[in-house]
């Protein structure tokens, strides 16, 4: 693998792990529904479950079809990104 591969990888699990490690935090510092204030009437940090994706989409009955489509729509567009990123040679740009 090449040092730009590496590079973009890194920062890939970087973020994930990064992600993970805040919700465990919340988990342990905030109670359910517990908020911290940090602006005040601006910015607080509240500890809500979402068992949906973004804006609870997915958060709601019958919604099963939807998400085996989403995992097949993740699926291929992983499939597609990653047989693009590693068919691209060493001189071209991934500029879009």
């Amino acid at each position: 693998m090449n040092r730009q591969a590496t590079a973009h990888l890194t920062a890939l699990f970087g973020t994930l792990l990064l992600d993970q490690i805040t919700k465990f935090a919340v988990d342990r510092a905030l109670p359910l529904y517990g908020s911290v204030t940090v602006i005040p009437g601006f910015f607080n940090l509240v500890h809500v479950r979402n068992k949906g994706m973004a804006f609870g989409v997915m958060n709601r009955p019958g919604a099963e079809f939807f998400f085996v489509l989403l995992v097949a729509a993740g699926v291929i567009a992983i499939g597609v990104l990653s047989y693009w990123y590693f068919s691209r040679r060493d001189t071209q740009s991934f500029s879009l």
